[in-house]
């Protein structure tokens, strides 16, 4: 993470300790909404692959924010528009194998969402720099 990126991030989120995180993201500004979401795909899937962003219901709560990050992430950065297809692909391929409605991933749900991570990881080291460039020149 970029430092200046992660001392807005650790504001932020010092902040959402106390209240309801989904109605407390929808009081952020646009930037700062796209800041937490796409810092949360990366930091999750990272750290326990989309098992972990789909088992800690980040998918379920933040996707749509997510899905409007990624579009305007794509229209600053054309040279990201081929990465930021293969995350939408990657998200869309996360409901195939755990619906929306799951409680609680299988066993089975969790080894097929495995083979999703690497494909995620081989593009990340890029996709995390020119995310962290494009939200320091927001405009």
């Amino acid at each position: 993470m970029i430092p200046a990126l992660e001392s807005d991030l650790t504001r932020l989120l010092a902040a959402a300790r106390d209240f309801d995180f989904a109605a407390w993201l929808d009081t952020l500004p646009q930037r700062d909404r796209h800041l937490i979401v796409l810092h949360t795909l990366v930091a999750s899937v990272g750290n326990g692959g989309f098992q972990q962003w789909v088992g800690c219901n980040y998918r379920e709560n933040q996707e749509a924010v997510l899905r409007l990050a990624l579009a305007r992430f794509a229209e600053h950065c054309p040279d990201q528009r081929a990465a930021v297809a293969e995350v939408l692909a990657l998200i869309d391929q996360t409901h195939r194998v755990a619906p929306p409605s799951f409680s609680r991933l299988t066993d089975d749900q969790a080894d097929a969402l495995a083979p999703l991570d690497d494909r995620f990881y081989a593009f990340t080291d890029r996709f995390r720099a020119a995310m962290g460039e494009y939200l320091l020149r927001w405009q």
